[in-house]
């Protein structure tokens, strides 16, 4: 008998970064299973049809892939992760859920990054809990960066460059700290359709000397920063806090639901309420002032998320939900 088939598809908006951490868990599980990797698309028909064990679908677009799981039917189970999604209150989840498929096919699961997300799922109805699974992403592999040449104290962040972002936050910091005379340098990696709106704001706002907005996710640029903001709209996957730690960047991020399981406050990290400007500004210029105070913190977060997300802990769980229940399937059909 031959290892477990594992079929991953990917949508075209799914962000190369957040790709890279889905490749990774499967490389780790190609011990004990087969994968192919291929991509979601209308010309695609037999992707579903012709797939000999589980189907993975990573994408950012509930609507989309709801249709394309409706679609094209399959025996085998099909597991749906939505991460990043632009639209993100629940009533819009249950709109297209209830437009969309009258009702969830037997063999749809959904997977679930964050208990953020995991909280928003229960909440629709129509989606059975045992349907949902919690899979946080594991720790990421970081090429090594290039040292930071550049002496000048430097912020980093990843945002959303859409009409949903967090960026208002970020200026407002960077407005404080400029307004007390700091010189500390924000840049602000994302992507999206107000990027040049967003670069005008900067002058508005006369931050155009203190606040770079770089169109980009491109996790590398992670060697041009000295500390981490992580401040997201959704909290769908802490990929920027993974890949921070790995990289040796020490974080401050805003409270939300699930930020706990990865920062512990004052100990690997600090985590500051939501939206108070004053106190994320003075932190940030408490550890710009901090070189061993900015190394310990990133040090002992590097150890946290080793032992935490590490692929020995992680890959189990994947495991037993991809491959349990392909499992217990199977068993049920020969019975």
């Amino acid at each position: 008998m031959g290892l477990p088939q594992l079929k991953i598809l990917f949508s075209s908006e799914v962000l190369p970064w957040e790709r890279k951490a889905v490749e990774g868990i499967s490389e780790h599980l190609a011990p004990n299973c087969e994968f192919t990797i291929d991509e979601i698309s209308p010309s695609k028909r037999g992707l579903l049809a012709s797939a000999t064990g589980p189907t993975w679908i990573i994408s950012n677009r509930w609507r989309e892939t709801l249709k394309f799981v409706g679609a094209y039917k399959t025996s085998f189970p099909v597991f749906v992760s939505i991460i990043h999604p632009t639209h993100y209150h629940p009533s819009w989840y249950q709109m297209m859920l209830n437009k969309v498929v009258d009702e969830i096919p037997r063999n749809i699961e959904f997977v679930v990054h964050s208990e953020f997300n995991l909280r928003y799922l229960n909440e629709l109805e129509g989606i059975p809990k045992s349907k949902i699974h919690y899979l946080p992403f594991g720790q990421p592999v970081v090429e090594p960066l290039l040292k930071k040449e550049d002496p000048t104290f430097t912020v980093g962040g990843f945002a959303s460059f859409e009409s949903e972002s967090n960026l208002s936050h970020q200026m407002s910091i960077a407005h404080y700290l400029k307004s007390k005379g700091s010189n500390i340098q924000f840049k602000i990696f994302g992507t999206g359709e107000l990027y040049r709106h967003l670069k005008v704001q900067t002058w508005e706002m006369q931050l155009e000397n203190t606040v770079s907005i770089i169109e980009t996710n491109d996790v590398s640029l992670l060697s041009q920063v000295d500390l981490l903001l992580h401040l997201p709209i959704r909290q769908d996957h802490f990929l920027p806090v993974l890949y921070s730690a790995c990289a040796n960047i020490p974080v401050i991020a805003s409270e939300g639901l699930g930020i706990g399981s990865y920062i512990t406050d004052s100990h690997d990290g600090f985590i500051l309420p939501v939206n108070n400007t004053r106190l994320f500004a003075e932190m940030i210029l408490r550890l710009s002032k901090d070189a061993q105070l900015r190394t310990g913190l990133a040090t002992q977060l590097k150890n946290s998320i080793s032992k935490k997300f590490s692929w020995a802990e992680i890959i189990p769980s994947y495991e037993k939900v991809f491959f349990g229940i392909q499992t217990l399937q199977t068993q049920t059909r020969a019975a």
